[in-house]
């Protein structure tokens, strides 16, 4: 992953356009992905620990938030106040 990582609040990205193709190629990777953030979303559940989401919107540049997951569906992630991010452009979960 690329240092050049900017941190973005939670209520920038409303502002950001996110194409429709996956950051994520391999059929692995995608369901590693799917199962790190259903861990997250219950880990923040029993702990109430942030999660660390690493994202592209349409830039070239990596995004990341520390946010808590309220729900994972198949086709994006939703956080605090109904944002949203589309799983697709999800790059890792930490």
């Amino acid at each position: 992953m690329s240092a050049n990582i900017q941190t973005v609040k939670r209520t920038e990205i409303k502002s950001l356009k996110f194409p429709k193709e996956d950051v994520l190629s391999d059929k692995n990777e995608k369901i590693c992905r799917f199962v790190e953030l259903h861990k997250a979303l219950y880990l923040n559940d029993l702990k109430r620990d942030k999660t660390k989401i690493v994202f592209s919107d349409d830039t070239t540049n990596l995004k990341k938030i520390e946010a808590t997951i309220k729900a994972v569906t198949q086709k994006a992630v939703v956080l605090k106040n109904s944002i949203t991010i589309p799983l697709a452009r999800i790059v890792s979960v930490a």
